[in-house]
């Protein structure tokens, strides 16, 4: 099976599962691999592989540690937002469990320098009484109040002759150490002070200098929109540092240098959005420094006509070279032979970004030569009038975190599952489309129980955690990326079937309760659990929602008082009043 991986910068979020997803279904068949260290250094490594014949995405999630590879989770599902609590929590389960390891071990090799520090080879019987006695006096200094000076320590070491130099080296280390640690404590850092990064005004209150300064000195993260006419370039920030620009065909330092010149228009700033890709690698104060270098070339150019979208063209395109060189010559700024190759770079109108990369040189090289050029009257500036403007398309930055924050807020926490209301709002959703679409709408209300027997009385309770969210696995694994599962009322579940009729739910809901019940559920070995299905469709059997609900529930609860494990309302419609 053919891989393609790539390497993360850390835990993947919910936008880069999605992406995730899109490629394994553009490309089914092979495995997409993806793998990000943790702060501990710990390897990650996910696999995401799509069937090529159908079903459902498995993913599959492992650590790695000198070579040897674990897994921590598989889970086969189109859900974005279940894979995403699965791989959360296995990933913190399994930092935790390496975090408390290298503790223990970090502890057993200072445990081990210690016996070896003070094994006198001479006399190993009595070099348990040397740690015993070394670690007694760590104690006792660590506990003591702070001494004034070094001078008391010393004094009191040599009160014990015992003692080796050793001993009173680490003793006094230990000591200045504790100072260090109460003094830290009494005096506390302070705090850095957070200014407020306003989220729009114009550059007249505000120059962008100062603007992009206060983003860098707050360690801002967010998107930053400048216009001026009908220019637009962005500036993307992570941390107070821009990692992500452009404007026009201008991107990365190049992009931020020139708008960081402007001296008039008004901007926005969203402190939520966030992008992925990266193309600024300069420092916040190295494109200052530069900008302020180029800022009285732009000037010049811009008041000759200059924008992100215009382009250049020869002014004579019959120059001879005699000419070229007469005009040119006279107060150049870089080499003549230089300028010329700039010159001929200039064909088919091109813009700026164009002329750097046909030449590989700078921007700041670029710009002296175009404006040395333009000032003799070899190179005009091309102005496109607003009709025939070239349009550039930029994908819209999608916010990541705040699809993740509305979506987490619409489910349960223990389950991953969506809660009663939201379930209730996609069903009506999904209800008005296939009534728009005339199509076909089935509903699942499922009852997932323990059953015990208390005092000779035979009662239903909760499943455990465990089995609910294996439960909730295998029918992730059997469900259609469109179907939604989740709560209904307090402790039933519901799953919407959207283009679905009546004998089509009943096939579904027997498949189903097989999974379910092919094997035990975790941790429900040797215990009795009850699993019954009541579904209800529309429009073969209702017309309207609150139909619709009522006739699922009253199929499940013929289906519970027959000891049966799916009932559908067709079955039953004859017995309704």
């Amino acid at each position: 099976m053919r891989k393609i991986g790539n390497q993360l910068r850390s835990l993947p979020d919910i936008p880069v599962l999605h992406q995730l997803l899109s490629q394994a279904m553009e490309k089914k068949g092979q495995k997409i691999q993806v793998n990000w260290r943790s702060a501990a250094n710990l390897q990650f490594i996910l696999d995401i592989t799509c069937p090529l014949k159908g079903g459902s995405t498995q993913w599959q999630l492992y650590s790695e540690r000198s070579g040897q590879r674990k897994l921590l989770c598989t889970y086969a599902s189109h859900d974005i937002l279940l894979i995403y609590k699965q791989i959360t929590t296995a990933f913190a389960e399994e930092t935790n469990s390496f975090s408390q390891s290298e503790q223990v071990k970090r502890a057993e090799q200072f445990s081990d320098g210690e016996m070896k520090e003070h094994k006198d080879p001479k006399d190993t019987k009595e070099a348990p009484n040397l740690v015993i006695s070394q670690i007694s006096q760590i104690t006792k200094v660590a506990s003591a109040p702070p001494r004034e000076t070094d001078a008391q320590i010393i004094k009191e070491i040599k009160e014990e002759p015992q003692q080796s130099p050793q001993q009173i080296d680490n003793k006094l280390k230990k000591a200045s150490d504790v100072e260090r640690a109460m003094s830290a404590q009494k005096k506390p850092p302070a705090a850095i002070p957070q200014k407020k990064i306003p989220s729009s005004g114009k550059f007249d209150s505000l120059p962008v200098t100062e603007l992009v300064r206060a983003i860098t000195m707050d360690q801002a993260t967010g998107h930053l929109t400048l216009k001026y006419r009908y220019e637009t370039g962005e500036i993307f920030f992570r941390d107070g540092a821009p990692y992500m620009a452009h404007l026009g065909d201008l991107i990365g330092d190049d992009a931020v240098v020139e708008l960081l010149t402007w001296k008039s228009g008004e901007f926005t700033f969203d402190a939520l959005s966030t992008e992925k890709r990266r193309n600024v690698d300069a420092t916040v104060q190295t494109l200052l420094d530069q900008a302020k270098r180029l800022g009285p070339i732009y000037q010049k150019l811009r008041k000759a006509g200059f924008s992100a979208s215009c382009t250049f063209k020869p002014h004579d395109p019959n120059l001879t070279k005699a000419a070229f060189q007469e005009m040119v010559q006279p107060d150049c700024p870089l080499n003549l032979g230089f300028v010329a190759r700039v010159y001929k770079s200039i064909h088919g109108e091109p813009s700026l970004a164009e002329i750097s990369q046909r030449n590989e040189i700078s921007l700041e090289q670029t710009l002296t030569a175009l404006d040395h050029l333009v000032a003799a009257g070899v190179v005009d500036i091309s102005v496109p009038s607003p009709a025939n403007r070239k349009l550039k398309l930029v994908p819209k930055p999608i916010d990541g975190a705040a699809i993740q924050s509305v979506m987490m807020s619409l489910r349960r926490e223990e389950t991953g599952l969506f809660i009663y209301p939201a379930m209730l709002y996609f069903l009506e959703e999904e209800f008005f489309r296939s009534y728009r679409a005339r199509g076909a709408l089935s509903i699942f209300i499922i009852e997932m129980k323990e059953i015990v027997t208390i005092d000779g009385t035979t009662k239903k309770r909760v499943l455990p955690n465990e089995a609910l969210v294996d439960a909730v696995s295998r029918i992730g694994q059997a469900k259609r990326h469109m179907d939604l599962l989740g709560h209904y009322n307090a402790f039933d579940y519901a799953m919407i079937l959207p283009t679905t009729k009546s004998a089509g739910s009943k096939i579904f809901a027997d498949r189903l309760y097989k999974k379910l019940t092919e094997k035990p559920l975790a941790g429900m070995a040797g215990k009795q659990v009850s699993i019954v299905f009541g579904a209800a469709s529309i429009p073969e059997d209702f017309r309207d929602l609150a139909a619709l609900l009522g006739g699922a529930e009253l199929a499940l609860q013929y289906a519970i008082e027959n000891h049966l494990p799916t009932t559908i309302f067709a079955q039953i419609q004859a017995l309704v009043k």
